[in-house]
This record gives structure tokens, sequence and C-alpha cells, in this order.
């Protein structure tokens, strides 16, 4: 059997979008280093359809939008938003009454940010991933009370060729 793993949308910004703010830059390499030992290996990688609205909102152009859906076509399987995702959602949120402590750290939109982030977590156990990776430790500590295994990014080294 193939395994699944779900990413979070930092891990498609850095390793297919390869744009990062500042102090984030080393982790495009590592992400695309990831991604490539996933697809080596492979490992199936799930996207989560509410993350593609993440991915695609910041993107003006209507002709780059659609080459990242291409890339998202070819690399990735797309999982939806479906019903039994939606009550695993709703479940979550029932069961992490206390959500404003995860997003303590205050900022505007908290309880939308929750909402999203219960989504892609809903989806994710109703997939039965294998583990979810994300560099957002809310996001770790929400699936973990939850039940899923959650994961940051491994270091995975590359062999560099060198010419003589």
């Amino acid at each position: 059997m193939t395994d699944i793993v779900c990413i979070d949308s930092m891990v498609f910004v850095w390793g297919i979008k390869q744009v990062a703010t500042k102090g984030q830059e080393k982790m495009i390499s590592k992400t695309m280093n990831f991604l490539d030992a996933l697809d080596s290996n492979g490992t199936k990688i799930l996207l989560p359809a509410p993350i593609i609205t993440e991915i695609l909102a910041p993107v003006d152009d209507t002709k780059d939008r659609d080459k990242f859906m291409d890339v998202i076509y070819r690399r990735f399987r797309i999982a939806p938003l479906d019903d039994l995702a939606a009550q695993k959602g709703g479940e979550i949120w029932n069961t992490t009454k206390n959500w404003k402590e995860y997003y303590k750290d205050g900022g505007d939109g908290i309880k939308n940010r929750f909402k999203y982030d219960i989504l892609i977590l809903g989806i994710a156990v109703t997939q039965k991933v294998s583990c979810l990776y994300t560099e957002d430790e809310i996001v770790l500590k929400l699936a973990q009370a939850n039940g899923l295994k959650a994961s940051k990014i491994p270091d995975i080294g590359k062999q560099e060729t060198f010419k003589f």
C-alpha cells in the first residue's frame, strides 16, 4: 500500500512556489528536497482543496494561477472538503473548546484562521493520511490533540554532483 501524507500551505509555498519571507529563505531548498524525496519514494502527497485558495489568492495573473494548477494536478492528489471532512472539522471545533489558547498571540481573524485550520485537519483525518507536514506550531498542536500524526519538514540531504 502506498503511503499518503498531507501538506500544509507553507510546504507548497516554499517547495513549489519557491517563495519565502525574510528569515525563511532556507526553507525553500529544505522543502524542495523533502518533496523530491517523497516523489522518489512513491509517496502520494495530499493537498486539501482549501489550501488551493490560500495558494492562488495572492496570485494576480490568470496565467500564473493556471501554471500553479498544472503543477497541482501533476504532482498532488487534491482532497475535497466533503461532508465527512466537514463533520470532522465540526468535531475538532467542539473538542477543542479552548481554541483561543492555541491562538493566544492575537491578531485579526483568529477565529477565521482556526476555522480554516480545522477544515484542513478534518480533510487530513478523514483521508487517513499517515502524517501532516507543517511548520505551523498551532496546526501541529491541534493535529496531535486530535489524534493525527503531524511533523515539521524533515531535513533531507541531497547529494551534490561535483565536476572535476
